[in-house]
């Protein structure tokens, strides 16, 4: 089975000045749920992917552009 990681996110929250620890916190999630949405063992849910497009302020095509592990 493929997954899809998002290896772009992480940098992106960086950028925005944003920790891991502080976009789970504004997620409402743990830190290890947003690892894991990240790598694709879960999946971000759309709400997620709106918030984090506000934090990071571009795009969400842009910010998921997705990457694919076998």
């Amino acid at each position: 089975m493929e997954r899809t990681s998002y290896p772009l996110v992480p940098g992106y929250l960086k950028m925005a000045g944003y920790t891991l620890e502080a976009t789970a916190k504004s997620l409402g999630i743990t830190r290890r749920s947003l690892d894991n949405k990240i790598s694709g063992t879960t999946e971000f849910t759309l709400s997620e992917a709106k918030k984090i497009r506000e934090i990071v302020g571009k795009p969400i095509d842009d910010i998921f552009l997705p990457s694919s592990v076998a």
